[in-house]
This record gives C-alpha cells, structure tokens and sequence, in this order.
C-alpha cells in the first residue's frame, strides 16, 4: 500500500524529481572527481618510493616534499635490526621550482653514484648522471 502512494508524491511533481535527481548524479560526480584526483596525487607522491625497489625504507615522520635526515650514528644499528643485505643513504629535499612566475613543486635526490641506490629507475631520454657535478631531470 505505501509504496503506489510514495510513486504517486514522485511523479505528482515531475520537475522537482528530475532536478533532484539531476543534483545527485552530479554530487556522486564531484565525488568521484574528487576520489580521482586523491588517487592521482597519492600515485605521484608514491612513484619514486614504489620504483625505488627497496623493501624497507627507513625516514623520520615527514611528507613526501619535506627534508628527511637520519643521522649517520644510526646507518650501522638499522642495518643490524634489519638484517639488510644493502643498506644505502638518500637525500630528499623538497623545493618550489619558479622560472617566469610559473611555480612548481620538485624534490631533489640525493644518491650514491657508486651503488646506484636511489637514483632514476627508467630514463625517457638522454644517459643518467656519470660525475659527481651532474644533475638528471626527470618527467615523473
């Protein structure tokens, strides 16, 4: 019995109903815009740790862009708790790159040339870096 009466305050007035129904469907859309940007910014903030092919990554509790520095005192110690095999430092350092009033956020890595850990795991173009004065540029 409720539900022909329910039908019936629906269809009694159409317009509202289909502008209802129209404000929804766009909210669920914003939503899921929303959802697609989060994702793409975690799936950019992540890539370097995902392609880094570490399986434990030691650092203090930053973000991403944010300077990450664990002292040298505790390299041996990690090594031990860890049972690493190969153990290696990075330097991370967020920065705001501006050129012509266009600004950019970047982060700037520092690697060991020698055992390569940390450095660009798939270069588009051009040779990675060979001497200690050289800086690779990377699209990702």
């Amino acid at each position: 019995m409720g539900v022909p009466l329910a039908l019936r305050n629906l269809l009694h007035e159409r317009g509202k109903l289909l502008l209802s129904v129209v404000g929804i469907a766009a909210a669920l859309a914003l939503v899921l815009l929303l959802v697609g940007f989060r994702d793409g910014m975690y799936d950019a903030m992540t890539a370097y740790y995902r392609n880094l092919g570490a399986d434990l990554i030691v650092a203090q509790s930053t973000n991403s862009l944010s300077n990450s520095t664990i002292p040298d005192t505790l390299h041996d110690r990690l090594v031990e708790l860890s049972g690493a095999t190969v153990a290696d430092h990075v330097n991370i350092a967020g920065i705001i790159f501006n050129s012509g009033g266009f600004k950019m956020a970047i982060a700037l890595v520092g690697y060991n040339l020698a055992t390569g850990v940390g450095g660009p795991w798939s270069l588009e173009s051009g040779r990675n870096i060979q001497a200690e004065d050289e800086v690779v540029l990377d699209k990702e």
